[in-house]
């Protein structure tokens, strides 16, 4: 019998029905029809054919699996590997030539029964603070700008009191006063 690192195996001529717990390894090439729930690493087999859902810390695909996987940490298909279902997984390695029919998504690497709580998004005022503080010193310089011109525009035209109702006004009004005689 070959050796295989001690990991408990199913062999392919093994089919089961109800569901499967283990600790440390499991290597399974047979058939499975039933849930399978562990704190350990799972390796389905080329031959296998698992109907289920799957619960584990780290899932290595070979053969067909028709239910859900939530992997704590990784979760690998191989390339020939069949997958009919939904993948919850912190890390997925999906190898050319495997099939996945499903939604995957990415967690925190907790796959415990309870739903994941949602992080709490906390953001510091500081960047607007930073962003408020560079762009200040612009809007006052383009402000005092329009001042002057208004102040140049209402001084030379005293006859013509025009009121400039905007800094485009403003800069037109500008450039015509000091336009050089033609």
């Amino acid at each position: 019998m070959a050796d295989h690192g001690g990991k408990d195996i199913l062999s392919s001529d093994v089919e089961i029905k109800g569901s499967i717990k283990f600790q440390k390894e499991l290597l399974i090439d047979g058939k499975v029809e039933g849930d399978i729930n562990s704190d350990g690493v799972l390796t389905v087999g080329e031959n296998a054919e698992i109907r289920g859902e799957i619960k584990t810390k780290s899932i290595t695909v070979y053969g067909k699996v028709h239910g859900n996987i939530t992997v704590g940490e990784r979760c690998e298909l191989k390339s020939k590997c069949v997958l009919q279902g939904d993948l919850k997984a912190a890390r997925l390695v999906i190898e050319e030539g495997a099939t996945f029919i499903g939604k995957s998504e990415v967690t925190t690497g907790a796959y415990s029964a309870k739903a994941a709580q949602r992080p709490e998004v906390v953001r510091s005022s500081a960047p607007k603070e930073r962003f408020r503080q560079r762009i200040q010193w612009p809007i006052r310089r383009l402000q005092k700008s329009v001042r002057n011109v208004r102040t140049a525009a209402s001084s030379r035209w005293n006859t013509r009191r025009r009121r400039v109702r905007s800094a485009a006004s403003a800069a037109v009004l500008f450039l015509r006063l000091h336009r050089s005689p033609v």
